[in-house]
């Protein structure tokens, strides 16, 4: 066994409220903005889902947003088979709360490895993680 084999989380502190932080987080259409595997999203408001691009292989990704507004937390499922997994959680937290300055959010992205992905996808997935979150910060702060 290996560290984070079968869960990888990246984590960051912004300077943005709580709800702008979930409102950007939880938009269909702001995901395609940092999201380096589903680019470019677009929603798919019949079924609910969002369709975006992976700039790796440039095939489509159907993702679906499910916000738990009293929790902070937004969950994001990817379909595999017929079933939706939720492979991606979004987690927000008062930053104040923790001692940091009144008005800032941490937010903690978490993905777990599915049994059937191979070890090249999870690394090139924690990669991009590692990328992401510095793209929801500075977009988060640039915005707000």
């Amino acid at each position: 066994m290996t560290d984070n084999e079968y869960c990888y989380a990246v984590d960051t502190l912004v300077r943005i409220c709580l709800d702008e932080a979930f409102s950007f987080l939880s938009n269909p259409e702001c995901l395609g903005k940092w999201s380096l595997g589903c680019f470019n999203t677009s929603l798919d408001e019949n079924r609910g889902v969002c369709v975006g691009y992976s700039l790796f292989s440039g095939k489509s990704t159907e993702v679906r947003i499910v916000p738990d507004t009293d929790n902070f937390r937004i969950l994001f499922l990817l379909e595999h088979e017929g079933n939706w997994i939720p492979r991606i959680t979004i987690e927000l937290k008062n930053g104040g709360q923790f001692g940091y300055e009144t008005g800032s959010t941490i937010i903690t992205m978490s993905a777990w490895r599915t049994a059937w992905m191979e070890d090249r996808d999870w690394n090139r997935l924690k990669k991009c993680h590692d990328v992401e979150i510095i793209l929801i910060k500075e977009q988060l702060e640039r915005t707000g």
